[in-house]
């Protein structure tokens, strides 16, 4: 699946789901918007810190549950991977490319009454993702990227806060469950190779 196809996968759920929500005068459904910033690394390359830098974008879509939680789902583009510092002695970097989509489920508390709608102010969240690799680059080791594997899991804990019953801010810390890739160091030992990274961002979300 290209970028181009999976953005345009994004704009056409979004128009269901607004649609489904204009036509449901009681919906149980909200969908929205989310962007930000990722801050990555990955465990078992020598590397150390949340060095690698990248975009996070996509859409998602929530079904309530009960009066304070909710099932969530997003179709997200992640960049994350590794990168080098001064004190790591070495140049080496990973960048890798994702296409993931979680499946979370909420808590919600900070109950809010506002002029145009109620809402929760705090969502606490935690659940699983899926992952597909749709690109890899690398210096130094050009080649090893090459080698991870396509598909990745994992899980995943967060929060997001709302300002207004549309504008929120979202943290989370995503961690692979099974390792990119295995190799044998200098040493003759097996090392596995696991991604996690923070996010960072903003969300827009239609009520």
């Amino acid at each position: 699946m290209t970028l181009k196809c999976f953005f345009t996968f994004q704009i056409l759920l979004l128009m269901g789901l607004n649609f489904k929500m204009e036509a449901q005068e009681m919906s149980r459904f909200y969908g929205g918007l989310k962007a930000g910033l990722n801050l990555a690394q990955i465990d078992g390359d020598g590397l150390y810190g949340y060095n690698r830098f990248g975009l996070n974008t996509g859409i998602f879509g929530a079904a309530y549950l009960g009066s304070k939680t909710e099932f969530q789902i997003e179709f997200l583009y992640n960049v994350r991977g590794s990168h080098y510092s001064e004190r790591d002695g070495k140049i080496l970097a990973y960048k890798l490319n994702y296409l993931d989509v979680p499946l979370i489920f909420s808590y919600k508390d900070w109950f809010r009454e506002s002029d145009k709608a109620n809402y929760f102010k705090v969502h606490f969240q935690g659940g699983l993702y899926v992952g597909k690799l749709v690109s890899s680059s690398s210096i130094d080791q050009a080649m090893f990227d090459k080698t991870f594997k396509k598909t990745d899991f994992g899980w995943l804990l967060g929060f997001s806060y709302f300002q207004t019953v549309h504008w929120g801010f979202n943290g989370r810390f995503t961690q692979s469950v099974i390792p990119l890739a295995k190799y044998t160091n200098q040493q003759g030992e097996e090392l596995k190779m696991i991604s996690y990274f923070i996010s960072l961002g903003l969300i827009y979300r239609f009520n």
